[in-house]
């Protein structure tokens, strides 16, 4: 794997770089065949998760509890940049991590980004005791986070959600649906976003912290999606928990779920920048190596041209994808770049891994084969953490203020 990273972002990154390059070609060259099945999944999820917690890579996305001081509410954290927060994760150092890993493996990339999604709402808002229940366990790989936010009839609108989490005396009661959730199946915490109050529209969000075996919490209906990712259905049904789980105060879960997913979504860029480098080296090398009418396939004009498109978008993304998260880490809202850089990468990703599978020929639509997967596995970056119409929306509503 090349890397420009320590030209993009200066030596301060350079020893993360080079400490992830070698951890992932030392411990994921060796997972890259694909699960053929549920328990093989889960099992290539949990023994990626050991992994990066053995190599410590959690902390970069997960702050650690005794270091996290966030006040109580989401209010000025969404208002302020960086939350104010000292062990707010840096945005660049997720993003080389999430580069490097979707590189090697994209169950790699997913356990460590989902330990960030699933535990970082708790790090924002959460009270003393849940922090000291849950951040280290996710840090330190101990327990598996996921995000619960959609649901059948909400994805990007925030405002459709309709589990409901009822005030019981001390207690609420959740009752409803959340799908399409990564890590589901296999999650010791789940952090929801339900719907607490008669709020207009997301106003009447709450958040939650509810441990993955609890009753009245089911989740054995598992979705297969075009690659490899476990991921499944939540169905609350009279899912009885304290107030004390409750994260932040009632009406913060909308501003908790978007500075949550404003934090990462550059990061989905750093993901598909990875995997596209991977489809782009699996490329290069095919063409150097296939020969056709007495002549290997690089010495083709129409060859060269594909490579040279594969690499300038590739370049292109990766150059949105650090601009952004260095605006993040500055303080800077952000929202203009982090859009533009998880548009750009995940489509440019996208038409790299279509290249890629053209220059294989026949044997680029064998299933199974390094660049088919990669041609399923980019596709869903197009669509969670908001879909490419969504970015394009926020970009015009943006560029349109000014």
């Amino acid at each position: 794997m090349r890397s420009e990273l320590p030209e993009l972002l200066g030596e301060t990154y350079a020893s993360l770089a080079e400490r992830a390059c070698a951890f992932a070609q030392r411990e994921l060259a060796g997972l890259e065949e694909e699960p053929q099945d549920a328990a093989a999944e889960d099992a290539l999820a949990r023994q990626s998760l050991s992994k990066l917690a053995r190599e410590g890579l959690l902390a970069y996305a997960v702050p650690a509890a005794e270091t996290t001081h966030h006040p109580a509410t989401a209010t000025a954290l969404v208002a302020g940049a960086n939350g104010g927060a000292a062990s707010t994760p840096d945005v660049r150092s997720i993003a080389i991590l999430r580069e490097t890993l979707a590189y090697w493996s994209g169950m790699a990339d997913l356990a460590f980004v989902m330990q960030g999604l699933g535990s970082f709402p708790i790090a924002l808002a959460g009270s003393p005791e849940l922090k000291g229940r849950w951040l280290a366990a996710v840090a330190g790989g101990e327990a598996i986070a996921a995000l619960a936010i959609t649901e059948p009839e909400a994805g990007s609108d925030l405002a459709s959600i309709r589990l409901e989490a009822r005030k019981d005396g001390g207690d609420y009661v959740l009752d409803g649906v959340k799908t399409l959730i990564s890590n589901a199946p296999i999650a010791d915490l789940v952090t929801v976003i339900a719907r607490t109050g008669p709020g207009e529209g997301s106003k009447g969000l709450s958040g939650f912290a509810v441990p993955g075996r609890h009753a009245g919490l089911d989740r054995s209906e598992r979705l297969r999606l075009i690659a490899a990712h476990p991921i499944g259905v939540l169905r609350f049904s009279g899912c009885r928990v304290p107030a004390s789980w409750r994260i932040g105060g009632e009406g913060d879960g909308a501003r908790i779920a978007l500075a949550t997913l404003s934090r990462f979504r550059p990061t989905v860029g750093a993901a598909a920048v990875g995997f596209a480098s991977r489809a782009f080296d699996e490329a290069r090398r095919r063409a150097k190596e296939r020969v056709q009418f007495g002549r290997p396939l690089a010495e083709f004009g129409a060859i060269q041209c594909k490579l040279a498109e594969m690499a300038t978008l590739i370049d292109a993304a990766r150059l949105l994808v650090y601009r952004a998260a260095a605006a993040l880490d500055a303080g800077e809202r952000g929202a203009r770049e982090s859009s533009m850089a998880k548009l750009f990468a995940t489509e440019a990703a996208s038409q790299v891994a279509d290249e890629a599978v053209q220059i294989f020929g026949g044997m680029g639509v064998l299933h199974g084969t390094r660049v088919e997967r990669i041609y399923r596995e980019v596709r869903a970056l197009r669509i969670y953490e908001g879909t490419s119409e969504i970015q394009r929306s926020l970009i015009a509503r943006e560029v349109l203020e000014r």
